[in-house]
């Protein structure tokens, strides 16, 4: 009702000479959820999901500014090495790698040629040289040098090898656990870019979904509009036709409907 007195009122001004681009334009502007995440971070709010998903998001990204830190990008490279120089199992294996190799050389020693030096020096007080009469020196100093090879002993060559193959096995595990991580990182990285790729997607579809349900909701008032109007002026031509049927009485007597071909009246 009012839509329509508003409508006569600017038809009116119209027609009285007013410039239509003067006039005032309603409109139902519609309810719209807008939240601003860098306040919400700011104040350390953080809106549930539901609600997220039914607000327009201002300021969605973090910026280096909120932080107080640089911004840190990450590519598939920089995030495998990360992951390789943060794992502790991997460095765990590494540490068992470096163990092995000292057990390699221990178990490898008796197989080199040995070197084998000792000296000794003496010194006695005048007293003691003069009681020993020349037999035993004032002052002595000797020294030695011997060198062997061990040709072969069962014991110590199965000791070697295997440590050899230990440690062929330990190196094999630390490179397994190093491919383990290589593969897990680089899913997870290519898991997230997925996930911000469909994400980012997804809420380029809401937002054009939602686009849509205004349009229909507009369309769909305009029909109303249309619709009852439609209804009014059909309604204004029956009463006009049921007007123009109905029959003038007679002076001084009552007043009767028209009748129908056919139809007879009983009183």
């Amino acid at each position: 009702m009012y839509l329509a007195r508003h409508l006569a009122a600017s038809v009116r001004e119209v027609l009285n000479g007013a410039d239509p681009g003067t006039l005032p334009t309603l409109f139902d502007p519609g309810r719209k959820l807008t939240i601003n995440m860098a306040t919400a971070r700011a104040v350390h709010v953080y809106p549930d999901w539901d609600l997220l998903i039914k607000a327009e998001l201002i300021n969605e990204a973090a910026t280096a500014m909120e932080s107080n830190a640089p911004m840190r990008r990450l590519n598939i490279r920089t995030a495998v090495k990360e992951a390789l120089s943060a794992n502790l199992g991997l460095a765990a294996a590494r540490r068992s790698v470096d163990a092995g190799a000292a057990r390699v050389s221990q178990t490898r020693s008796p197989l080199l040629p040995q070197i084998t030096i000792n000296t000794r020096a003496g010194v006695i007080d005048d007293d003691r040289a003069q009681a020993y009469a020349g037999t035993l020196p004032e002052r002595e100093w000797t020294g030695g040098i011997q060198a062997s090879q061990l040709i072969y002993l069962d014991k110590a060559w199965a000791g070697f090898e295997i440590e050899k193959h230990l440690q062929v096995s330990r190196e094999q595990g630390r490179d397994a656990v190093r491919l383990d991580i290589l593969q897990s990182s680089a899913s997870a990285y290519l898991n997230v870019l997925r996930a911000k790729t469909i994400e980012k997607i997804q809420a380029e579809n809401l937002k054009l979904t939602r686009k849509n349900l205004e349009r229909a909701r507009e369309e769909l008032s305009q029909l109303e509009y249309e619709y009852k109007s439609t209804a009014n002026r059909i309604e204004k031509q029956v009463l006009n036709a049921v007007h123009l049927l109905r029959p003038i009485p007679a002076s001084g007597s009552p007043e009767m409907p028209p009748m129908l071909p056919g139809a007879t009246l009983s009183w």
